[in-house]
């Protein structure tokens, strides 16, 4: 019987391969080394050098990949090994139990991982390597095999089983989405408000040249006496918190006894561009207050928060205790920056030059256009 193309032989040829090929960069590192005239010790002894990191990355880079063979050669019940902790965009089980799809996956992650690595021993600025950081994911989540038609299983069978409808369905997709400048998640034409939007019973009860206020109708024979005022963002629409039935906060609330009232913010328009941040705070949150107080004729009122809604709320309460006005029993605020001393990722896309560009737009206009913001989203 001819050995030369078993498994185990195959296995020990990959070995060989392997250690040939780790004896190969030590001779590499330690050539550079003293070419360089470095001190320290070899790559294998821990020198430091950007030469010896970069050839250990390597090293760390091909050998999941090189284990991965030597195990579907070796035996084939190691190749779907591992299966603990599977992320979301590896489920299928392609990704465990084809070699095909293994390979691409370990090769993406291990590339994923070196990327990473070497973006962490990037010798620049704090603030530089957090940009680093930030593009280099954003990149490497972009280039993940599962979000490409010919590398993804699922995409795959489905287009075999439709006949390949689902491909035309995906492509026709992508041309509405260039002609409209920007990509859909969702068939925008199957929502309606009032229909399938917004479908909590409720009327306007006051309105200025800012906001509408709604006053929701209450489902429970009974009502909490203190009322609860919500402020949505402004960027958003007020049915952002009164989505479907079974999917909105403000059918939760009334339907636990609450009286809820809700800002609904006008539009960005020409015709409101004078206003200010003070204006939002006055026409918006301070008189919403005054007008719920005075419906459910009471001292003090609940106020919930969402986003920059949130961050408007907060500015109008420290309003209010300056004044020294005790008209808010309770704040509750979601997903909402009150310290801006630290913005997190998003200060990262912000410097200079990009503050002065965007003032200079808003100047000529004083209108942010949505597209450019749902772009920082």
């Amino acid at each position: 019987m001819d050995t030369s193309s078993s498994p185990r032989s195959s296995s020990a040829s990959l070995e060989s391969l392997m250690r040939a090929g780790e004896q190969s960069m030590k001779q590499f590192d330690d050539a550079l080394v003293g070419a360089m005239g470095l001190e320290g010790k070899s790559s294998a002894g821990g020198d430091r050098s950007p030469f010896a990191v970069a050839a250990n990355l390597q090293r760390q880079f091909w050998s999941p990949i090189v284990e991965f063979w030597k195990g579907t050669l070796g035996n084939a019940s190691a190749a779907v090994s591992g299966r603990s902790g599977r992320e979301r965009r590896f489920q299928d089980e392609a990704w465990q139990h084809s070699p095909y799809h293994q390979l691409i996956k370990k090769s993406y992650l291990a590339t994923s991982k070196q990327l990473a690595e070497f973006v962490d021993r990037a010798e620049v600025d704090e603030k530089s390597k957090l940009q680093l950081r930030f593009y280099a994911r954003q990149f490497i989540d972009a280039m993940s095999p599962s979000n490409f038609p010919a590398t993804n299983p699922e995409v795959i069978r489905t287009a075999i089983k439709t006949r390949s409808a689902s491909l035309v369905a995906g492509m026709q997709n992508l041309i509405e989405d260039l002609q409209k400048g920007r990509i859909t998640r969702v068939d925008e034409s199957a929502f309606e408000v009032g229909r399938n939007l917004a479908v909590t019973p409720g009327s306007v009860v006051f309105e200025n040249e800012l906001i509408q206020l709604i006053q929701y109708t209450p489902q429970t024979a009974k009502v909490e006496k203190t009322p609860l005022l919500i402020v949505p963002p402004c960027i958003n629409k007020y049915y952002l918190l009164d989505l479907g039935a079974g999917n909105s906060f403000v059918e939760y609330a009334v339907a636990q006894g609450h009286q809820v009232f809700l800002i609904s913010w006008r539009s960005a328009v020409p015709e409101i561009q004078h206003l200010t941040w003070d204006d939002y705070l006055k026409l918006g949150v301070l008189k919403s207050i005054e007008v719920v107080r005075d419906i459910a004729k009471v001292d003090q009122i609940h106020t919930l928060g969402f986003c920059v809604g949130g961050t408007i709320l907060s500015c109008a309460a420290g309003v209010l205790a300056a004044r020294r006005e005790n008209k808010l029993a309770t704040i509750t605020l979601l997903t909402t920056m009150i310290d801006f001393a630290d913005t997190g990722e998003i200060g990262l896309l912000i410097d200079q030059n990009s503050l002065a560009l965007r003032e200079a737009t808003i100047g000529n206009g004083g209108i942010l256009p949505g597209k450019e913001l749902a772009f920082t989203f």
